[in-house]
């Protein structure tokens, strides 16, 4: 009897690993052959009508919602087929999208043939189109499903209640192209990205292959043969036989192409990038656009500061107002994203010096030369009261804090941007003006620096400071503090981003944190 129940048992568990594998088998299959995809069985339709009362017959049976919901919309008529039950011209179109998804900023989810098609019969070619439009839709205008990065700080883009009813009105009305805009996000950063990334998918072809580049003083013929063949990957050369003159020229256009300096020279930053694949890029520009569906639409006015990009804008309605380069923080002290709103301009402000700059920085420095801190400005308070530094044992420890006072040499420069956030980060000023010409401009403590900080205070105070008239360098040149609150508040989002555009061409920043690699290779898997 003991034996009976142990075989028993055994019979049962291989049926269940049977059952489980058969499983796994059929989701394969039903994923990698479209021809078993068959969202309604019905009876072979012969004609247009036909199949659209078949339609109709079994639209409440239906168990898929969004489909039936589009179905109800469209009163149940084919949108993709003609009388002769093949595809009319909005369906060659959706087939065409759906073999070039790539060309919109989507990781293909499906590959569809036109001899898979007319494979099908009527009622699931029809059915198995709107599925798959309704699919590419979504990801158009909200992004993919999966979790692939965190969304904050920034607001996530709120799916419409009724947007599968909209999305069927318009495409009854619209071609597909003009219903595939009216749902893509407006923010002008993707519409931009997505047009470039599309021009560089062409271009490439999205070559997987990866050559890496020897060192230049072990082999400089080896070193410019791989270039060569790298940039023709990247469709900048049409042949690896080119003159030095041609090499060095599309080497520049590859350097501009990923956020270095044009110098034709095979250095550090330059070869890290050359050892990518193109597709490699296209994956991180799919994460960005990503990104832009994720987040709710940026528009009117705002600052936006690009980290990865060393950049910062002044926006108003889709119009760039000033452009400035930025330091950003260290690796160790990274610049956090944020989202918050500008308050006021600090003019002559005081550096109040955070408590980890003052232990780990200033006091070391003050310990060893007692003259350093009121050499450059520094002030020490010990509660409210100011003391000499030059008379402090530091060494002893103690509780002061410290600012330094404003002025050209401060670290602050002559003018801060205020806005509320917990970092303590805020746009600024500063003396060391040749950092931005550095290709990664990673040095601060993880506020971000600005390159002609007045143009930007300038621009800004034409509409948003009542009553005000000159400009902010007279204030500065009184050499006394003042803070200028603006009439509203204007939006500011610092943002990582790693791919960008400059006049409508593609730009691949360097992960200088290193943060997204990983969720690149996730695209792609």
């Amino acid at each position: 009897m003991k034996c009976f129940y142990s075989y028993t048992k055994i019979f049962r568990f291989c049926n269940i690993i049977i059952l489980f594998l058969l499983f796994c088998y059929c989701n394969t299959q039903i994923k990698n052959n479209t021809s078993l995809v068959q969202p309604i069985t019905l009876n072979e339709s012969t004609s247009l009508d036909s199949l659209n009362i078949e339609l109709a017959t079994k639209a409440a049976e239906i168990s898929n919602q969004k489909l039936k919901t589009f179905l109800e919309v469209t009163e149940c008529n084919s949108i993709w087929l003609n009388e002769s039950l093949e595809l009319n011209d909005k369906g060659i179109e959706l087939l065409n999208l759906l073999q070039h998804q790539e060309l919109q900023g989507i990781k293909p989810f499906s590959y569809l043939s036109i001899d898979s098609i007319n494979n099908m019969n009527g009622i699931t070619k029809d059915t198995l189109l709107t599925l798959y439009f309704i699919e590419i839709a979504e990801k158009v205008a909200y992004g993919s499903k999966d979790s692939l990065f965190d969304i904050r700080p920034f607001e996530k883009r709120i799916t419409k209640v009724d947007f599968i009813e909209t999305l069927a009105q318009q495409t009854v009305n619209h071609e597909l192209s003009k219903v595939i805009e009216s749902i893509e996000p407006k923010t002008k950063y993707y519409h931009e990205l997505k047009e470039a990334l599309k021009n560089y998918a062409l271009r490439t072809s999205l070559s997987k292959e990866k050559i890496e580049i020897p060192r230049i003083k072990k082999d400089t013929t080896a070193a410019f043969l791989s270039t060569a063949r790298v940039l023709c990957n990247f469709g900048l050369i049409d042949s690896i036989a080119v003159d030095k003159k041609q090499l060095i020229t599309a080497l520049k256009t590859f350097q501009k192409e990923h956020g270095l300096n044009e110098t034709g020279v095979l250095n550090k930053n330059t070869v890290k990038s050359l050892n990518k694949s193109p597709y490699q890029y296209y994956l991180q520009g799919l994460l960005s656009l990503e990104k832009w569906r994720k987040r709710a639409d940026w528009t009117g006015e705002y600052i936006a500061s690009n980290i990865p990009e060393f950049t910062l804008s002044y926006i108003k309605n889709d119009s760039t107002i000033s452009h400035h380069r930025t330091v950003i923080g260290k690796t160790w002290s990274p610049t956090p994203q944020i989202k918050s709103e500008l308050e006021y301009m600090d003019i002559y402000p005081f550096w109040n010096v955070p408590s980890n700059i003052t232990n780990n920085e200033l006091i070391p420095k003050a310990i060893k030369d007692p003259k350093y801190l009121s050499r450059n400005r520094y002030q020490v308070f010990n509660g409210k009261e100011l003391v000499s530094s030059e008379n402090i044992d530091f060494s002893k420890g103690g509780n002061y804090k410290i600012r330094q006072k404003g002025g050209s040499y401060s670290g602050l420069g002559l003018i801060k941007f205020h806005f509320k956030n917990n970092y303590n980060v805020f746009f600024h000023d500063t003396p060391s003006k040749k950092l931005f010409n550095k290709e990664i401009r990673a040095y601060s403590h993880g506020c971000i620096r600005l390159e002609n900080p007045f143009d930007l205070a300038n621009n800004i105070i034409k509409d948003s400071i009542a009553n005000y008239e000159g400009g902010i360098e007279t204030i500065a040149k009184k050499r006394k503090r003042k803070k200028m609150y603006l009439n509203y508040k204007i939006p500011i989002y610092i943002h990582y981003t790693l791919t960008t555009t400059n006049n409508n061409k593609i730009i691949f920043h360097s992960d200088v944190y290193e943060k997204e690699d990983f969720t690149a290779l996730k695209i792609n898997n």
